[in-house]
């Protein structure tokens, strides 16, 4: 396994990691997540990821640009979603 394999390995680890982990937490509600029990954008972002993570095990790391950047625009658009 080569050093590119293995730091990708590693960003897919984190980016499923970082989905059930809290985004906000509501004193009301309690906290909320990117997956929200399987109805949220998570969903998208664990597919994306187990995409991301069949094209490191190949050695197709080119695919890696269309999954990181939808991954990374989905995260944008919640971002500013929160925001507004």
């Amino acid at each position: 396994m080569t050093k590119n394999q293995m730091i990708g390995l590693v960003g897919v680890g984190l980016l499923i990691i970082g989905v059930f982990l809290p985004i906000v937490s509501v004193p009301v509600l309690g906290d909320i997540n990117y997956f929200q029990n399987g109805k949220g954008d998570g969903v998208i972002i664990l597919l994306l990821a187990a995409i991301s993570f069949f094209l490191i095990l190949t050695n197709r790391l080119q695919g890696l640009y269309f999954t990181s950047s939808a991954s990374l625009g989905l995260l944008i658009y919640t971002c500013l979603t929160f925001r507004s």
